[in-house]
């Protein structure tokens, strides 16, 4: 079945969910949605942005393409989060690309249609001007962690973030993430495989994350907190 952007959980989540019934008609009715396996790409770096993204169900990476085509990871989005909504408000090419980290449900939206509601809806316009200054404050807090933080300190906010709810409170549910090999995890956080895997490991002996053959398991979302908060009030 497709998603429907009323019942959508990332639009209740996110920046449209301010929508009068009609506004919700016109955007349920530009959407397009796409499946995606694991690793397929929704944009590239340096395309013209042509469409905002909404991803109703998986989880995507964004990342610029640097030195020897070296990738740079710049984010891994909240399934609330747009993508590609500031090349479309900036006019210029997309900055990064996206890719798909599990199977995913992505829907496009033409970005004249979203430009459009984001004239005619005031609180949409509200709430995006939110959406970007927490960015903005997630951005800081990532360049901080890669300069600042200790090995440990890096694998459990990513974990956290991988794991993380689409608002405030708890997750939903905890659970195994399929979608990222331990190989990608390190190159996220800055470090090698094999610290990676000697700082998880250090953790599932802690009762925080259970490891098991191609999976990840978070035993204590609260643990695993504290790992991240102990490092920041120290």
């Amino acid at each position: 079945m497709m998603p429907s952007c009323s019942s959508c959980p990332s639009r209740l989540a996110g920046v449209f969910r301010s929508l009068s019934p009609a506004h919700l008609a016109s955007l349920e009715q530009a959407a397009v949605a796409h499946m995606y396996r694991v690793h397929q790409v929704v944009f590239y770096e340096g395309n013209p942005p042509l469409a905002v993204y909404c991803v109703q169900s998986g989880q995507v990476k964004l990342y610029k393409v640097g030195r020897d085509d070296a990738e740079l990871v710049t984010s891994i989005p909240h399934r609330s989060e747009l993508l590609g909504h500031c090349a479309v408000l900036a006019g210029e090419p997309y900055e990064v690309t996206a890719e798909t980290l599990e199977p995913s449900t992505i829907c496009a939206i033409p970005a004249r249609t979203w430009l459009k509601l984001l004239a005619e809806v005031p609180g949409m316009a509200a709430e995006l001007l939110g959406a970007l200054a927490r960015q903005v404050l997630s951005l800081e807090e990532e360049l901080l962690s890669r300069t600042q933080e200790g090995v440990r300190q890096r694998a459990a906010r990513l974990v956290l973030r991988l794991y993380g709810p689409a608002g405030d409170g708890e997750p939903a549910s905890v659970g195994s993430h399929p979608g990222m090999p331990r190989s990608e995890m390190a190159h996220i956080i800055g470090t090698t495989p094999e610290t990676l895997s000697r700082t998880l490991h250090e953790l599932a002996r802690e009762g925080v994350l259970e490891l098991t053959r191609g999976k990840l398991t978070v035993l204590d979302i609260r643990a695993l907190r504290k790992v991240v908060v102990d490092h920041e009030v120290s």
